[in-house]
């Protein structure tokens, strides 16, 4: 990675020749490197460093953008001629209403050197732990062990100057048998938060009782999500009906409803960039310091996330939501968090009459964004409920169900949550009983 100092310079060397009303320069780093196994051997090492710089222009309220990873002073020059001059062939923007003013951005402590400086020999001995318990108890294991830093820094001319850097850490492992796999992940930031040694027992306890599944009758069942189904529930909500974007053009279920019921009681979700035990990033991608905002309180509508341009639609201040320059969709929520509840996971079991124990989702897609319902199927770990208890591994099942109406009807919420990667994110969250879900048939394996 670049030193602080000479990142500024290119940022500060973009501003100087400049000739637009206003500019803005965002340079993103990153530094990753991957150990990836299967067949319970590793079999791929890889490392990339990147570095890119997105230059954005104003010019009589045109706005241009470009983007390059050379940034040799030649092609910073290239890359703010480039965005002037796709800013001068737009028509004026009527909802941009200028790049950010100055404000300073706290900085939470995400970074940690020994993640940052995590050795392939390192994150091969992680792998070890997991091949060695799966072969041990003849299973096939895969997955991977990776570990990186990134970096976001911004300059505008408005004298706006923010940085941040992050280091992160993630593992996951599928352990495959003779007729079902096991599925366990866990991500942080700082490699010493993941206990592969848990992770492997837990993948494999997983694997070991998922054997042997039979068929159920598809329908509406009651269900007991794992943190990793979890997620997905989470991702959905937030790109499809969090961000202000959606709201004003009616996609979003928040459309309307604000201080209305649209979940549960038993449901709160926010978005806080600021706290550090999710991957905080304390600024958003126009450099708006980020503030905590209140989504979904006790079942009732709150708010959404903004961007620059969407505030300014609606009158209101950025909450720092911003994404990307050319990432469509707009402002989205990229620190989601889902309150905890009171129950074990013991708890959450018992409560369940019959129904299915999901682990995780897979091959998601969106059927209709307003209701939020998706489509997609159940991996790694199916199992019927009867009686509070799990009396028997079932196949992969298909579903296509609303998460907002599933949402609405919340039995349990368990007191333990768990980090997840979100939509350029991340999330944080608990497992969850849910009254009503629809399958819609088995799948083949």
């Amino acid at each position: 990675m670049r030193s602080i100092d000479a990142v500024m310079q290119i940022l500060e060397r973009a501003l100087r020749g400049s000739s637009a009303d206003e500019t803005e320069a965002l340079y993103l780093g990153n530094d990753t490197h991957l150990t990836r196994f299967a067949n319970n051997y590793i079999h791929q090492n890889v490392s990339e460093t990147n570095a890119r710089l997105i230059v954005r222009t104003i010019v009589e309220g045109k706005v241009g953008s470009a983007a390059t990873n050379d940034l040799s002073p030649e092609s910073v020059k290239r890359t703010l001629q480039t965005a002037t001059k796709a800013a001068l062939a737009q028509e004026p923007s009527s909802t941009f209403p200028g790049l950010a003013p100055s404000a300073d951005a706290a900085q939470p402590d995400v970074f940690d050197e020994a993640t940052a400086q995590l050795s392939a020999a390192e994150r091969a001995e992680a792998a070890r732990v997991l091949c060695e318990r799966a072969s041990r108890a003849n299973f096939i294991a895969a997955g991977t062990y990776a570990n990186g830093q990134v970096e976001v820094r911004l300059a505008n001319s408005n004298g706006q100057r923010v940085y941040y850097k992050r280091t992160e850490a993630d593992a996951t492992a599928v352990y495959q048998g003779q007729t079902a796999s096991g599925y366990a992940d866990r991500r942080g930031t700082r490699a010493a938060q993941l206990d592969v040694a848990v992770m492997a027992q837990e993948a494999l306890e997983r694997a070991q009782s998922a054997q042997n599944p039979q068929d159920i009758e598809p329908g509406t069942y009651e269900v007991l999500l794992e943190p990793y189904a979890v997620h997905d529930v989470a991702n959905f909500m937030a790109t499809l009906g969090f961000g202000a974007r959606a709201v004003q053009e009616g996609r979003s279920f928040m459309a309307g409803r604000l201080g209305e019921a649209v979940m549960s009681p038993e449901i709160s979700f926010w978005d806080d960039g600021t706290d550090p035990s999710g991957f905080a990033a304390v600024f958003d991608y126009e450099g708006t310091p980020k503030r905590r905002v209140e989504l979904v309180t006790n079942g009732l509508a709150r708010g959404a996330v903004y961007d620059r341009t969407t505030a300014s639609a609606d009158g209101v201040e950025s909450t720092g939501h911003a994404v990307p320059p050319g990432t469509l969709g707009g402002p989205l929520p990229l620190n989601l968090f889902l309150a905890p509840g009171q129950k074990s996971r013991e708890e959450l079991l018992a409560g369940v009459e019959r129904g299915v124990l999901v682990t995780r989702f897979w091959y998601t897609r969106t059927v209709h964004p307003l209701s939020v319902m998706i489509t997609g199927m159940t991996r790694d770990g199916t199992f019927l409920i009867e009686d509070g208890r799990v009396s028997r591994p079932v196949r992969s099942l298909r579903f296509t169900t609303s998460y907002l109406e599933a949402l609405n009807d919340v039995r349990g919420v368990g007191k333990d949550t768990a980090l997840g990667r979100g939509s350029l994110g991340a999330t944080c969250v608990p497992a969850l009983h849910l009254g009503s879900f629809n399958f819609t048939g088995v799948t083949e394996f």
